[in-house]
């Protein structure tokens, strides 16, 4: 199989490194983010957003967190694994933990899954796949993030094409399997997205052959993260005002997003949500189902949520 393309961003944007391929073009300067605006909005893009913040705010009737909840700012581990189905995921996801860790000394990898294609919901005219790059290449770069990979398969492929689905499996099982990571992210079953719920399918069946094969550690946690809205969390991250404020920039990156609906305001009512199901009093945070090691994530397998 063809290794994903691998490329490093720098520490501060707007000027990535590339590890091992150069991309055929040089990215832009990065333009500053600009602040959600009603002013002269897109009727359009009004709109969408209207129609994903209610579903949201259905969907936030079922957020529920778990008393035992594990705060996943004490987890400790040196390699993390994220993996992204689409560019902006990882932002809204798990933004303030890939910070946490990177503060920490961590090893961090984005993994991009899916680009642009002739299924997507919302198609750009242009290079939106070239623009998509250049814009998650600076986004992980506000999350202080080094390492990036792109897999490349197309969007909405991976719950209707049986090769596209194993051609990610097998993917993932390379990754994971040279990585050896100490935690791996990736979206939840119970997410209403094809493509996040065959994502965290694809991770739990490659990390279950690899613990099969007594490749990776038995241990290895899954942190499976909410997007829109994942039902029961057993685990969380307070978002600290700091984490927040880097997690608007970053999300400020896709303007290819953006441009059609308010994520800014989508992110911050989830999180917000979840916030409130906390005991301890309300700060926004993210939340998470961990698995523990092989034995849950066996489980989860068997009996996912969606």
């Amino acid at each position: 199989m063809t290794p994903p393309l691998v490329a490093e961003a720098p520490p501060a944007p707007p000027a990535p490194v590339l590890l091992a391929v150069a991309l055929p073009f040089a990215p832009p300067a990065a333009p500053a983010p600009a602040e959600p605006t009603e002013t002269n909005e897109d009727p359009r893009r009004a709109q969408r957003t209207r129609l994903l913040l209610g579903q949201l705010r259905r969907l936030r009737t079922e957020l529920r967190t778990t008393a035992d909840a594990r705060d996943l700012g004490r987890l400790d581990a040196r390699r993390v694994l994220v993996l992204a189905p689409h560019p902006d995921d990882e932002v809204i996801g798990c933004g303030a933990l890939i910070q946490r860790r990177v503060a920490a000394g961590a090893q961090v990898t984005v993994v991009f899954i899916t680009q642009e294609g002739a299924r997507s919901i919302v198609r750009h005219q242009g290079e939106p796949v070239r623009r998509r790059v250049v814009e998650s290449r600076r986004a992980v770069a506000d999350l202080g993030v080094v390492r990036v990979a792109y897999l490349e398969l197309e969007e909405l492929s991976l719950s209707r094409d049986a090769e596209a689905y194993d051609r990610l499996r097998a993917a993932l099982a390379e990754l994971i399997g040279g990585m050896g990571p100490g935690l791996v992210l990736a979206p939840g079953d119970g997410e209403m997205h094809p493509d996040h719920r065959a994502v965290c399918r694809a991770t739990l069946e490659a990390m279950d052959a690899l613990w099969a094969a007594d490749e990776i550690d038995l241990d290895t946690p899954v942190a499976l993260y909410e997007v829109w809205g994942g039902g029961e969390a057993n685990a969380y991250l307070r978002v600290a005002p700091a984490e927040m404020a880097a997690k608007r920039l970053a999300m400020g990156r896709y303007a290819s997003q953006t441009e059609t609906a308010d994520y800014l305001a989508i992110m911050e009512l989830l999180h917000e949500t979840r916030g409130r199901t906390l005991a301890g009093g309300f700060t926004p945070a993210e939340g998470y189902f961990l698995l523990r090691g092989a034995e849950e994530a066996r489980a989860r397998l068997l009996n996912p949520t969606a």
